[in-house]
């Protein structure tokens, strides 16, 4: 799978309807169809993504996004966070955050408002303010 489908998915006007109130079906989607390439990005078989914007930006939601949905309620959900967390430091490190279209970045920095670390809290909202 191309890291452009990831992408077309999450922001096809289907999806985006559900970010933020999902169903049982959507979840299910997601799992059988991510789930596998969820864990090749876990085990970092898809790091080669992160030299693009658009690459940082499809395994951030591989990785932080997808999980919410395909294990929801489970401890599991939040076993890429940190992965997660690091690739988007490094999409902001290297100014691919200035390449992406503004409608999309703010799913280049959930994974901040998802961290439980006061200083990646802050980046979240400084980074928020900038698409506001």
């Amino acid at each position: 799978m191309k890291y452009i489908e990831i992408i077309d998915f999450w922001y096809s006007d289907n999806i985006k309807k559900h970010w933020f109130s999902s169903t049982p079906q959507l979840d299910k989607e997601i799992r059988e169809k991510y789930e596998n390439l969820w864990l090749m990005g876990m085990n970092g078989e898809l790091d080669k993504w992160q030299s693009s914007p658009e690459g940082c930006l499809a395994l951030i939601i591989l990785l932080d996004q997808f999980p919410l949905n395909m294990f929801r309620g489970q401890a599991k959900s939040f076993q890429s966070e940190k992965k997660s967390i690091a690739i988007a430091l490094k999409a902001v490190n290297c100014h691919f955050d200035e390449k992406i279209e503004t409608d999309k970045l703010s799913f280049l920095f959930m994974p901040f408002m998802h961290s439980e670390k006061l200083e990646d809290q802050e980046r979240a909202v400084f980074s928020m303010k900038s698409i506001i």
